[in-house]
């Protein structure tokens, strides 16, 4: 499972962990990783102690598994480990994945960069093929209304317009991170209103004042982090996005052309392609049926305009151009 922060992953795993520790016949533990330190975690989680090696972890789920359990590790936050095993000939991994093959135990990984590089990137990796890949996006379209209007609901709070809702939705893109950021800048704007005017009800006025908080745009603003861990990999994603934000859709070809006519020279169509499989990745850009992409979220569109992406795709160029 991979995607950048705070699109879901962890809530999704906890989701699962809620589901099948309540069905018979499963044994499910989730873990948050904090390093790169998978086999002391797991050894913990089934009450062994935590110097086990991996032989002893496995001799012991050997032992417990009696053919009719199921045993199940949600493992979050793997990206570090991850990168760990590729300097490790992938010992864990291999070893993991034996198990899974096996029907012994099963492994739900969730991360993000490390992680997508290492299933799909890494054909050396024994995660290439380990088991199907879901890369975390938009909620669907029934779950962020709800996720808009049902919370309100509950404190006595609805949409004086479906245009106020319509609008939030657009906006936000599916991005549940963005549309609870949003319903809570509303809850502290509704706050003042009904202390004074008794208003219980949200209209465009509330929505375009969250939408242009502050906290939106923090939300908004970590996207150059997002991109990858790897510095000349996200400095040509920011390039990508300074040279298309505006646009809107775009295909390759006319993002080789801007590029080139900005100063940055020629780029490889390979490093190009790559840039925006990352961006993709990021819930930034989506690839449509057309080979055309297009920004997911329009606030973010809105937000970059304002910060003027041609001079800050003039500054890229300018600092690669001065470290030469």
């Amino acid at each position: 499972m991979v995607g950048r922060r705070q699109l879901g992953k962890s809530s999704l795993l906890k989701a699962l962990e809620r589901r099948y520790r309540a069905r018979a016949g499963t044994d499910c533990y989730y873990l948050s990783l904090s390093d790169e330190l998978l086999l002391p975690r797991l050894a913990w989680e089934v009450g062994l102690p935590l110097d086990t090696d991996l032989d002893g972890f496995i001799a012991h789920l050997t032992l417990a598994g009696d053919g009719n359990r199921r045993l199940l590790f949600l493992i979050d936050e793997a990206d570090a480990f991850v990168a760990a095993e590729a300097g490790n000939d992938y010992r864990t991994l291999r070893r993991l994945r034996s198990l899974s093959e096996e029907g012994r135990a099963y492994f739900i990984l969730a991360g993000y960069w490390e992680l997508y590089r290492h299933v799909a990137l890494d054909y050396q990796s024994p995660l290439k093929n380990f088991g199907e890949v879901l890369s975390v996006g938009a909620l669907e379209p029934d779950a962020c209304r709800a996720l808009a209007t049902e919370p309100m609901a509950r404190m006595g709070i609805g949409y004086q317009e479906e245009t106020a809702l319509e609008r939030l939705l657009a906006a936000t893109g599916g991005r549940a991170n963005l549309i609870a950021i949003a319903c809570n800048e509303i809850l502290k704007g509704l706050g003042a209103l009904t202390a004074t005017q008794g208003r219980r009800g949200i209209g465009e006025a509330e929505v375009g004042a969250a939408l242009a908080s502050r906290a939106m745009r923090t939300a908004l603003d970590g996207w150059e982090e997002s991109i990858s861990a790897d510095p000349a990999e996200a400095r040509l994603g920011r390039m990508v996005v300074y040279a298309t934000v505006t646009q809107g859709r775009f295909d390759l070809e006319t993002l080789a052309g801007r590029l080139e006519a900005a100063g940055a020279g020629h780029i490889l169509t390979r490093g190009l392609e790559r840039a925006l499989e990352f961006l993709s990745l990021a819930y930034l850009i989506g690839e449509e049926d057309d080979g055309r992409y297009r920004y997911r979220v329009p606030l973010f569109r809105e937000r970059m305009a304002k910060r003027g992406p041609e001079r800050l795709l003039h500054d890229e160029v300018m600092s690669d151009n001065d470290g030469r």
